[in-house]
């Protein structure tokens, strides 16, 4: 029997024309306070126009998630794309409902951060990845990289 993990989803948005740290800090916050559950992954949708201005955003963003969540770290995936509501960022939480007992494992393999999850009916994965060195590359590079990282995880986790 296959069973399905339920995560659930919430939006965070900010509106004005604070520095992206400080909207950042707001949307967490705006989650922190929320006490839905436990997150496994954030995605931050962002209007970037640039690599480097990317490069700088996913490590800040990055740095302060790592804070926020020193015990899984939730994988987190900047979306170099504005939020279509005109929102100055939007950040999208997928989480594990706390009414559970979850059993997560963090691994690290070079840029691929991962999360193992188990509970008592269903388990998963989540994988992120970052390829920040090749940015400016071809895609089919970058996209082979990330599946390289992608076997390489289910590898070593058995799967």
């Amino acid at each position: 029997m296959v069973s399905i993990l339920a995560l659930h989803t919430r939006l965070f948005k900010t509106a004005d024309a604070r520095s992206f740290l400080d909207q950042l800090s707001s949307v967490c916050m705006q989650w922190n306070a929320s006490g839905n559950g436990i997150p496994v992954r954030m995605v931050l949708f962002s209007k970037i126009t640039d690599n480097e201005t990317y490069r700088t955003r996913y490590k800040q963003a990055l740095a302060m998630i790592e804070e926020m969540y020193p015990h899984n770290t939730p994988i987190f995936t900047l979306v170099a794309q504005a939020p279509v509501d005109g929102s100055g960022l939007v950040l999208e939480v997928h989480y594990l409902p706390k009414s559970e007992e979850w059993e997560i494992q963090t691994g690290r393999l070079n840029s691929c951060h991962y999360l193992k999850v188990k509970g008592a009916e269903a388990e998963a994965l989540f994988l992120g990845t970052a390829h920040l060195a090749c940015l400016g590359g071809f895609i089919y590079n970058q996209a082979e990289l990330v599946f390289e990282d992608i076997q390489t995880v289910m590898e070593l986790e058995g799967l």
